[in-house]
């Protein structure tokens, strides 16, 4: 049976927390995993939607996503993509699907004009890390990411 790929609709939160509550799992991260699926369902229904995805599914079951949002490169100036999250069940992996949902997200993003795709990768997932470089991705040495959150994010705006 083939696989097929579908753009997330207003309904799918539970769905996508599922799969990212799954990645959260298969990274033993799940303690740092605090979204519930109505953040999803919100974030699908906001205006603009604060993020796309792409749903894989086998017979009507998600097996993969790929979850993402556009982006501006003001040092290009061009649109891209970032994808923030990638994952492919344990069951589905090894078939291509990872490289069938990227290679999709890239032809969507490229109808808007987006000319480049970002992503970042955990450090300590090496596997992922070599996959990505097999889809000929590369480090961006130049950049470093930064994070600021909860009480600290929200006191920014006092500093």
């Amino acid at each position: 049976m083939p696989i097929a790929l579908r753009q997330a609709t207003s309904g799918d939160g539970p769905v996508i927390h599922g799969l990212i509550g799954a990645l959260a799992a298969s990274l033993d991260d799940v303690a740092k995993f605090q979204s519930e699926a109505r953040d999803f369902t919100a974030g699908l229904n906001s205006t603009p939607p604060a993020f796309e995805a792409v749903i894989a599914e086998l017979a009507g079951t998600p097996i993969g996503i790929c979850l993402y949002f556009r982006s501006f490169s003001s040092w290009r100036g061009t649109p891209g993509v970032y994808v923030q999250d990638l994952y492919v069940t344990q069951q589905a992996r090894g078939q291509g699907l990872g490289q069938q949902l990227l290679r999709h997200v890239a032809g969507l993003a490229q109808t808007w004009g987006a000319t480049y795709m970002r992503l970042a990768v955990d450090s300590g997932n090496g596997d992922a890390q070599v996959f990505y470089q097999k889809m000929g991705m590369h480090w961006a040495d130049e950049d470093r990411i930064f994070c600021i959150d909860g009480d600290a994010f929200a006191a920014l705006n006092q500093l």
